[in-house]
């Protein structure tokens, strides 16, 4: 079995466009705990983002792809594209949603 190699590598924060490192023990901790994503936030914005979602102060206002009706929703979209409104969301996924 092939050793995994880790080297430092440099990301834009996708907040605040700051250059930050995701370092080689990062990426280590990440392999060992199976996780796949990289940090697309740096660490400061990370902290940011988990208190505003914790305190219930996370919100976007979206233009929904089906109806076109705004409405927001709890999280920040990557991309405006793709996103539904509440009750088009239930519906598009209602079988997923119901188990």
């Amino acid at each position: 079995m092939d050793k995994k190699e880790f080297i430092d590598k440099k990301i834009i924060c996708r907040d605040c466009q700051k250059e930050f490192v995701f370092s080689r023990g990062e990426q280590e901790f990440f392999d060992k705990k199976g996780l796949q994503n990289i940090p697309t936030r740096c660490a400061e914005c990370r902290k940011e983002f988990r208190e505003k979602k914790e305190k219930g102060e996370l919100e976007a206002q979206i233009k929904c792809v089906e109806c076109a009706s705004t409405d927001k929703v709890p999280f920040a979209p990557r991309h405006q594209d793709g996103v539904y409104c509440e009750d088009c969301f239930r519906a598009k996924f209602k079988d997923v949603m119901s188990g």
